[in-house]
């Protein structure tokens, strides 16, 4: 189940990330438009859409969910009969029915079903949040970025024509009589409403995830948005820009300071305030406001026609009433119409081909009757169009089951969505196909309502704001609910948010944290750490003190402490001395909560909210973990120096970066866990084997977020551990470790130059933007061996004897076996004992098998054969020595 699961979100997100590509206005002429019956990116989509539903029924669905679906069908079936039937009852002007289609017929139905099903493959695919991020970040990458690219180079298609644009956004601001076709580009995209609608619904989405995942590429990301949705130089597109940035102010500063579900940032604050000033400061010189110029332009100028038009009409109405025969008059009417409509600003396209005057010349002469006084604008005339063909036809069924999408797209496709969709599909098709959507918006809208306190957070409502701008720009602009690009991400992201829902709300309300303390002889700090747990909002927390063997007066403050804060659940584990690792390990087994964190005994939590906004975003998201943001603070310089987390992003890529620092952990080792996280990955990867938290020695992933806030007060003094010789040699110990067991997994191909590449990129902020190139195979033992070579020069100037060993190991790669027994007095060492280790190695005191190994490391070998009894140690002596990846086990008799 996991592979079909797995194969099948691969191809989720690959049918989600062409989305953009087909919507390119070359598949919707000729020739490609030509090459099969209908446009090619459709049935693209259709054939996707299927075989992702077609999965999803089989394999993720319960029966019930399958017999509600098939009883849908029945109703889409039922629906598509009575439509059809309808259809072919029509009477009208035109010798063609206005180009009736069955077989176009029912291909629009088929396409307005399709963003039904990716509703229902969206909710039940469960997407990690990592995934979400992912999929709408590609979305505004190759759209927001084809737009910037095409205008930047004048190589875009305008917004309101199909001609190429001569100005991009620089000319702009010194070009006030440009014509704003030739300025306002759509990229390459079919349609720029179309565009704007998705736009219109992702940008709400980016800026959150800027707001509380502040990185290169996501800051990127909008201001690609931001520029495409200025550039695409439309009211729709400009409108929606401002009110998603007012609107997502407005929610930042509701969450961060009335909610204070979030930290209230200066820096976000500035970043709004200067986002929406930019774009107001922007809106004078774009395209948009050249139209309504233009526009007015043109009112002026029907004006100043007014006399001409009354001149024209009375001598029409002399013609009329001097014409003697039916003919005569017939006639007359059709000249007239046929001279004088440009005088009446009616489009060519509409009286010539739409609805030609030759066969309906009244209802014509009404609309220029009425224009001399009055103006119907396009969109009053599209509709006119539509009413008077259903009038002309007169039935009442046309009210329910619509005069259909092929009549309605040959004669004028009317760009006010759902007033479209009532005169193709009526009433029915409505509640059939559109109004679902909308209905699960409310749906979900009405459930945020009624668990306030749980569910009202800045995801939930960049989301639910960004669905109700795409059906705000679908009433306002049209061109919407009718177009695949915007009803298949609309739906993509209205069945994430539904099942996230949901998921938020089985979550624990209010979990218990379990604040593990590792300290030694600390008993002058230890109170103020005690003192910031005690005084957090969120007081569901169990603290267990793990003391690693303190000689001072540690235990008694601990105590005291405990009897003046009975409401506070302390343990206090007093141990003998053997490192910190091992401190933490024997807090393990006394763990109630659900969430983990350890924390150093001289440290602070950096406010008393720290603990409400872990578990409020802990609540909202799927995080296995998040990543916190520290403040350090020096006690001997006494300077205070803010560290922001990197970002975090599951998957080898992050490894390989580590990997390219040499080891060393690119993030804070502060990380609150979830119970299952903490001891599915975290407890053996970190606390037993000395590498980094976030990665297992088996490769399973952990998806970790960025807490944006700041959650600790580090302190950095004379005697802090890490300072100590100990301290470095752990680091160094756990560098190698992290280090070897991510290059068994991949292997990176011109290691040294892309290394380079990196520290730079790294320095200059930009880490998230960098992807290294990374093969999935197993490194070379000789790349092994020159690789940690270099990690352990940084640390050492000489190398132990271990180290000798292992570089000895992966240089020698020798094809050979050698046989291994376990004596029984033989202690196993795990990463967490590394000090003992060294301090036995150094004194010359490790047992005689740990010296036999160094030699035939600095031999080597690739297979060892062992006692089945011995297959636990022998495992875990592999993985100390750092070379069990590239050693086979061979369990002999």
């Amino acid at each position: 189940m996991t592979y079909k699961k797995n194969w099948l979100l691969g191809l989720f997100i690959a049918f989600l990330s062409i989305q953009p590509f087909l919507d390119i206005k070359y598949f919707y002429q000729p020739p490609l438009l030509n090459v099969l019956p209908f446009a090619i990116p459709t049935i693209v989509r259709i054939i996707g859409i299927g075989i992702l539903f077609l999965a999803t029924f089989v394999t993720l669905m319960k029966n019930k969910e399958r017999l509600f679906l098939i009883g849908y069908g029945v109703v889409v079936t039922a629906y598509t009969a009575l439509h059809l039937y309808n259809a072919t009852k029509f009477s009208s002007v035109s010798p063609t029915s206005f180009g009736y289609s069955v077989t176009s017929e029912i291909f629009y139905l088929i396409r307005l079903i399709l963003p039904i099903l990716m509703v229902v493959i969206a909710y039940k695919i469960k997407l990690s949040d990592y995934k979400f991020e992912k999929i709408i970040t590609i979305l505004n990458f190759l759209i927001s970025g084809s737009i910037v690219f095409s205008n930047l180079f004048k190589l875009g298609i305008s917004s309101y024509s199909d001609v190429t644009i001569t100005y991009n956004i620089f000319e702009w601001f010194n070009n006030p009589n440009m014509d704003y076709y030739y300025a306002a580009t759509r990229g390459w995209f079919n349609f720029a409403n179309a565009i704007s609608g998705v736009l219109a619904l992702i940008g709400p989405i980016v800026i959150y995830f800027l707001l509380t995942k502040r990185n290169a590429k996501n800051g990127l990301s909008f201001v690609l948005y931001f520029l495409a949705s200025v550039m695409i130089g439309t009211k729709s597109a400009i409108y929606s820009l401002i009110i998603v940035l007012a609107g997502m102010f407005v929610l930042y500063l509701f969450t961060s300071l009335i909610q204070n579900k979030m930290q209230f940032s200066k820096s976000n604050f500035a970043f709004l305030s200067l986002a929406l000033i930019a774009v107001i400061a922007i809106m004078p010189f774009s395209p948009s406001s050249s139209r309504e110029s233009m526009d007015g332009q043109q009112v002026i100028n029907r004006e100043s026609m007014r006399s001409v038009k009354d001149l024209s009409f009375e001598a029409y109405d002399r013609a009329m009433t001097e014409a003697q025969t039916p003919d005569e008059k017939q006639k007359i009417k059709l000249n007239f119409i046929g001279e004088k409509y440009p005088l009446y600003s009616i489009i060519p396209q509409l009286i010539t081909h739409s609805l030609p005057y030759e066969q309906d010349p009244d209802f014509w002469i009404d609309v220029m009757n009425h224009n001399r006084t009055g103006y119907y604008d396009n969109r009053q005339m599209e509709q006119l169009m539509l009413k008077r063909v259903k009038s002309t036809n007169n039935k009442s069924l046309d009210n329910w089951f619509g005069i259909t999408y092929s009549r309605m797209s040959n004669i004028y496709v009317l760009e006010r969505d759902f007033l479209a969709q009532y005169y193709t599909i009526g009433i029915l098709g409505l509640m059939v196909f559109i109004l679902p959507l909308v209905f699960l918006v409310i749906f979900g809208g009405l459930r945020i309502l009624k668990h306030f306190h749980r569910l009202f957070n800045l995801k939930n409502a960049s989301i639910t704001f960004g669905l109700g701008m795409i059906f705000f720009i679908s009433l306002y602009s049209g061109n919407i609910l009718d177009f695949l690009i915007d009803t298949l991400i609309l739906a993509f992201v209205l069945g994430y948010w539904l099942k996230d829902l949901n998921c938020q709300l089985n979550k624990e309300k209010e979990p218990q944290i379990s604040i593990i303390v590792p300290t030694y002889n600390r008993a002058d700090m230890i109170e103020g750490m005690l003192e910031s747990i005690a005084s957090q909002d969120y007081q569901n927390v169990q603290v267990i003190i793990s003391d690693d063997g303190s000689v001072d007066n540690t235990q008694g403050v601990v105590e005291n402490f405990s009897d003046y804060h009975q409401g506070l659940k302390i343990k206090y584990i007093k141990n003998k001395n053997g490192d910190q690792l091992n401190a933490i390990n024997r807090a393990v087994p006394f763990i109630t909560g659900d969430i983990i964190y350890i924390l150093h005994s001289d440290d602070r939590f950096y406010d008393k909210r720290v603990l409400t906004h872990v578990v409020s975003e802990l609540n909202e998201t799927d995080y296995d973990g998040l990543f916190a943001n520290i403040v350090e603070e020096n006690t001997t310089t006494n300077k205070i120096k803010k560290h922001r987390t990197k970002s975090f992003y599951p998957g080898y890529l992050t490894s390989a970066k580590a990997a390219l620092g040499l080891g060393r952990n690119p993030y804070v080792d502060f990380v609150f866990f979830r119970r299952e996280a903490f001891f599915k990955i975290s407890y053996e990867s970190y606390i037993i084997n000395n590498t980094c938290a976030w990665r297992s020695l088996t490769n399973d992933r952990l998806n970790l977020g960025n807490a944006n806030y700041y959650t600790l007060k580090y302190q950095v003094h004379g005697d802090n551990y890490l300072d100590s010789s100990d301290g470095q040699e752990n680091v160094l110990n756990g560098e190698l470790r992290t280090l070897t067991n991510i290059l068994a997994f991949g292997s990176i191909p011109l290691f040294n130059i892309q290394r380079q590449l990196f520290r730079i990129i790294n320095k200059l902020g930009l880490n998230t933007l960098y992807y290294p190139i990374v093969l999935r195979t197993k490194t070379k033992t000789k790349a092994v061996s020159a690789i940690t070579k270099q990690a352990i020069s940084l640390r050492l100037k000489e190398p132990t004897e271990l180290y000798r060993a292992i570089q000895g190991f992966f240089e020698a790669s020798n094809n050979r076996c050698i046989e291994l027994k376990i004596p029984e007095d033989f202690k196993v060492y795990d990463g967490s004992d590394i000090r003992e280790f060294n301090k036995k190695l150094h004194e010359n005191e490790l047992h005689e098998l740990y010296y036999q190994l160094f030699k035939e490391m600095k031999i080597g070998f690739n297979c060892v054969q062992i006692k089945s009894t011995d297959l636990s140690d022998v495992q875990r002596l592999l993985e100390f020595l750092m070379i069990k990846e590239y050693v086979r086990i061979e369990v002999i008799l």
